[in-house]
């Protein structure tokens, strides 16, 4: 059995730190940027699928028709 000094414990744990510390910055810098980029995207899917039920509404057929119309 090996025996670690309390000064290598000691260094190991200010490097834990050090890397806890450097992830929680990029956590904090970037969750950010995602959660507006996913509430972007989200916009865009809830405007598309009201578009293509206004549209199928507007030619008095269900979306399931409109869309094996648009694959022919």
């Amino acid at each position: 059995m090996t025996r670690i000094s309390h000064k290598s414990t000691e260094e190991y744990g200010k490097v834990l730190y050090e890397k806890c510390v450097e992830v929680d910055t990029v956590k904090k810098k970037f969750i950010p940027y995602i959660a507006l980029a996913i509430a972007i995207m989200l916009q865009y899917y809830v405007a598309y699928t009201q578009q293509v039920n206004v549209r199928a509404e507007s030619e008095n057929v269900t979306v399931k028709e409109l869309a094996d119309r648009s694959n022919e």
